[in-house]
């Protein structure tokens, strides 16, 4: 069982005649035989034990230069332990630490409430304001100010983790030291695997960052009768509102998802600028659920933004499954 496991002696006719008593606490995992007696391995405490063939005694196997090894390979595994309870502490703690940080930038009677919308579509006049050319929408100066450092941050923000990972394993190697135990290597190889798993799944949200701050860059504009796109690479799409699609956070166009809420639920537009010039417009738009948006954006943007979605998500679930797995597998 998984709590312990007891050596009998079997005889082919009569099956078994006699059982082995070993020291209190060992957990017989190999044999093998060795002249007149047959030697016992417990991989859980790393001991070796010989037990004498006529008189089934059981004593500890090997001289001084042998124990001694055996016990730089538990004192190992205990430090390999440690830094795994330690590991596992740090993100229960950093997960306690962003909900709280969160629940803290929330006001108080705004934590427990649903989140209103940040446009009254409802307030909309009839028909936007006449204007001799193109309105572009006046977007707040802060949201385009964080965006010139922005990307470079968020790239940082992916990067920075792969490197301190990458740090951590490598220090946790040399703590393991030169001559670390077949049982040792195979929880470095678990542990790299894992953490090379952890760093794809940071890679995968580069093209994720990049798409969602082109989007940010993206503005928007009408003469009235379309709305006009102007791309973060300066070429303009004029649009007839019957060919428009919305949420109360954007509005989607084909492969363009246009946002028009940004960080903390706020427009990234100056007050009224939505409501006035893009509220009428939308009237003639199709408002979409949180569900009809998310299958609009799996039909038109090649589905790959959702595949990343869903590579991200295979992934984490592969690194929780070998963390776990590596942390149950410790004594």
């Amino acid at each position: 069982s998984k709590g312990g496991a007891d050596l009998l002696i079997y005889d082919p006719d009569d099956g078994p005649v006699a059982r082995v008593e070993l020291p209190g606490g060992a957990y017989p995992t190999d044999l093998v035989a060795a002249a007149d007696a047959m030697l016992v391995t417990d991989m859980d405490r790393f001991e070796v034990y010989r037990v004498a063939a006529d008189s089934l005694n059981a004593a500890r196997f090997g001289d001084d230069r042998f124990r001694t090894r055996m016990a730089d390979l538990r004192a190992e595994r205990g430090r390999l332990d440690a830094l795994s309870r330690w590991a596992l502490a740090g993100v229960i703690a950093g997960a306690v630490l962003m909900i709280g940080a969160a629940a803290f930038a929330t006001p108080r009677e705004k934590r427990w409430t649903p989140v209103p919308p940040v446009f009254d579509w409802d307030a909309a006049p009839d028909r936007a304001p006449r204007t001799s050319g193109i309105h572009w929408l006046k977007r707040k100066p802060a949201i385009d100010r964080s965006l010139q450092w922005a990307e470079w941050l968020a790239y940082a923000a992916v990067l920075l983790p792969a490197f301190v990972l990458l740090g951590l394993w490598f220090w946790i190697r040399e703590q393991a030291g030169p001559d670390a135990g077949a049982d040792i290597e195979t929880k470095l190889g678990e542990l790299g695997l894992a953490m090379l798993i952890l760093g794809v799944l940071l890679a995968l949200l580069i093209p994720i960052i990049r798409m969602s701050l082109r989007a940010m860059k993206t503005r928007l504009g009408t003469d009235g009768r379309r709305l006009y796109i102007r791309r973060h690479d300066g070429r303009e799409i004029a649009v007839d509102p019957s060919q428009l699609s919305y949420t109360d956070r954007m509005i989607l166009y084909r492969e363009y998802s246009l946002p028009l809420v940004g960080g903390k639920q706020q427009s990234i537009y100056e007050p009224g600028e939505v409501e006035t010039w893009l509220g009428p417009l939308l009237r003639e738009a199709q408002r979409l659920g949180p569900v009809e948006a998310l299958k609009h954006q799996w039909r038109y943007s090649g589905s790959r933004q959702l595949w990343w979605f869903i590579a991200a998500l295979v992934l984490a679930g592969a690194v929780i499954a070998l963390v776990a797995a590596g942390i149950l597998s410790f004594p």
